[in-house]
C-alpha cells in the first residue's frame, strides 16, 4: 500500500505536520467565531476547508488551499485586522513558500510533509520570537509603567473583577504591570532554552489563557492561534505520543457509546459543524449568540488540548532539542518573511503605521513629535505621518464626536479615512494651528483619502490629547 493511502488519523500516522495543521485550522476557526463573519463565498470556503483539515478529509490538499484562502481573507480585510491576523498570514506565507520551494527543488508536486515541517517550523518559531520581542519592547515606555493608565493594570483589574479570588485593590496595579512584563519576557526565553522549555510552554498556556478570559475585549482568538505555534516547540517525536493518546481516547469513547470509531467521528461532525456555523455566521444566522458563547467553546477546546498534551507527556519521556537545532533554518530564502515581520514591528518608530505593528495594549505613544518610549527617540522617524495631527473641535458624526469628547486626536492621514465614513457630516478641525470648517465632508477635495494598496498596510490608532496620559487602547 502506498504511504499516501494510509488514513492520516490512524495511530502512528499522526506526524508533527498533521498535529500542527489540525491546531492551525482549529485556531483559525476560533478566530472566525470571535467575530461574526459575513455569509460570503470566501468565508464559507475558508470554514469548509478548515473543517476538512480538522476532520481529515483530504487533509494535505485541503490544508494548502486553506492557507492560500486565509491569506486572501486577511488581505481583503486589511487594514482593519487584529495583530494576530498579520502574524497568521506570515505563517501561512512561510508554509506556502516552503512548499513551493520543495516543489521546485524536487521537481514534483508530491510534497514530503515531514521534510516540509522541518523546513518551515524553525522559520515560524523565529517569527513567534520576533512577535514576543516587540510585545515586550513596545511596552518599555512611561505610559505602560503608569499604574493609572497602564494596559497591564487595566486588563488585570477587569479580569480580577470578573473572578473575585484575584486581588483587586489599587495596591496591586504596579504588580500587575511587573508580572506582565516578567511573563512576556520569560516565555520566549524559556521556549528557546531546552531545560526550561516545558515550564515555558505551561507558563505560556496559563498566561494566554488568562488573557483570553478578559471580559473587556476579544483576546481568545489570539490565544487560539498561539496554541498551534507553541506546538512547534515540542520535539517531533511528541506527535507519536499524541497519536497514542488520541487512539486510546477514541477507543474509550467508542466503548462507552457502543459505536464504531467511524460513527463517533460522524457524531462529532454532526454536533460541532452546526454549532460552529451558528457561532461564526451569527449575524446571518439569527440565534442570539454572542462572542461570549464562542469564548466558552474555546475554553472547552483549550481544556481538551491541555488534557491531551498532559496525557501525551505521560506516554513517553520527552527529549527536547537544543536551541540550535530548534532555530536552524535549512532554507535561508524563507528568512525574508521573518525579516518583513521584524520591519513591521519597527513601523511606529519610523513614523509609519501604529496599528498591526504588534504594539497592542502597550500604551506606546510616538505621535505628534513626541515619544514616550525609553529607548527610541522621536528623531528616528523618517516619515512624517505621525507628526501631522488633527484635532477635531466638533462634528455632526456622533460616533466620531464621542471619541473627540474623550480627548482623542488623529493623524491627518487617518482623519481623512475617518470622516469619509460620514460623507454628509460637517466637521470643524484644527491642523497645524489652522482651524477649518467643512459643511459636508464629501464636498472638500482636501479630505479625500488616497485610495490604493498603501491603505492596506497603513493605519493609525487614535492619539491621546495629553502626551503624559496615554490611555489603554488597542
Amino acid at each position: 500500500m502506498k504511504t499516501g493511502a494510509t488514513a492520516p488519523d490512524s495511530p502512528g500516522r499522526i506526524d508533527p505536520f498533521t498535529v500542527f495543521a489540525w491546531l492551525w485550522a482549529a485556531g483559525i476557526i476560533s478566530h472566525m467565531s470571535s467575530y461574526s463573519e459575513p455569509l460570503e463565498p470566501l468565508t464559507v470556503a475558508m470554514f469548509a476547508l478548515a473543517l476538512a483539515v480538522v476532520f481529515g478529509v483530504a487533509r494535505r490538499s485541503a490544508f494548502f488551499i486553506f492557507l492560500a484562502v486565509h491569506v486572501v481573507y486577511v488581505y481583503s480585510r486589511l487594514p482593519r485586522v487584529p495583530n494576530h491576523s498579520v502574524i497568521a498570514a506570515a505563517v501561512d506565507l512561510t508554509i506556502l513558500a516552503a512548499a513551493l520551494w520543495a516543489t521546485i527543488s524536487t521537481r514534483s508536486w508530491r510534497i514530503d510533509t515531514k521534510a516540509l515541517y522541518k523546513t518551515f517550523a524553525p522559520v515560524v518559531r523565529i517569527e513567534l520570537l520576533i512577535v514576543y520581542f516587540f510585545v515586550v519592547f513596545h511596552k518599555l515606555n512611561s505610559g505602560f509603567f503608569n499604574p493609572e493608565y497602564s494596559c497591564g493594570s487595566l486588563m488585570y483589574l477587569r479580569l480580577a473583577n470578573e473572578y473575585p479570588p484575584l486581588p483587586t485593590g489599587d495596591w496591586f496595579r504596579p504588580w500587575a504591570i511587573y508580572l506582565t512584563m516578567i511573563a512576556e519576557t520569560a516565555i520566549p526565553v524559556m521556549l528557546v532554552v531546552r531545560r526550561w522549555r516545558l515550564a515555558g510552554l505551561l507558563l505560556a498556556f496559563a498566561f494566554h489563557f488568562a488573557l483570553a478570559m478578559d471580559p473587556g475585549d476579544v483576546v481568545f482568538n489570539f490565544s487560539a492561534i498561539l496554541l498551534a505555534l507553541f506546538f512547534l516547540f515540542l520535539p517531533d517525536e511528541f506527535a507519536a505520543s499524541v497519536a497514542a493518546t488520541l487512539d486510546a481516547l477514541r477507543r474509550r469513547v467508542a466503548g462507552v457509546l457502543h459505536l464504531s470509531p467511524v460513527a463517533v467521528k460522524g457524531l462529532m461532525l454532526a454536533v460541532t459543524v452546526p454549532l460552529l456555523a451558528v457561532l461564526i455566521f451569527r449575524d446571518g444566522i439569527a440565534t442570539g449568540l454572542t462572542f461570549e458563547a464562542s469564548r466558552n467553546v474555546w475554553v472547552v477546546y483549550a481544556g481538551v488540548v491541555l488534557a491531551i498534551f498532559l496525557a501525551a507527556l505521560r506516554q513517553s519521556r520527552v527529549e527536547f532539542p537544543g536551541a540550535r537545532e530548534l532555530l536552524t533554518v535549512r532554507t535561508p530564502v524563507l528568512l525574508l518573511i521573518p525579516a518583513l515581520l521584524f520591519a513591521n514591528g519597527l513601523m511606529p518608530y519610523l513614523g509609519l503605521k501604529t496599528e498591526t505593528s504588534f504594539a497592542m495594549y502597550s500604551n506606546l505613544r510616538t505621535e505628534g513629535g513626541e515619544s514616550n518610549h525609553w529607548l527610541v527617540p522621536e528623531s528616528l522617524q523618517v516619515w512624517g505621518y505621525q507628526r501631522d495631527l488633527v484635532k477635531i473641535h466638533r462634528t455632526s458624526a456622533l460616533p466620531i464626536q464621542r471619541l473627540v469628547n474623550r480627548g482623542y486626536q488623529w493623524t491627518f492621514y487617518e482623519f481623512k479615512w475617518l470622516v469619509n465614513a460620514y460623507p454628509n457630516a460637517s466637521v470643524v478641525y484644527e491642523r497645524n494651528g489652522v482651524v477649518k470648517r467643512v459643511r459636508r465632508v464629501k464636498d472638500d477635495p482636501e479630505l479625500m483619502p488616497e485610495a490604493g494598496v498603501m491603505r492596506k498596510f497603513l493605519r493609525f490608532r487614535p492619539v491621546a490629547g495629553d502626551p503624559q496620559r496615554t490611555p489603554c487602547i488597542h
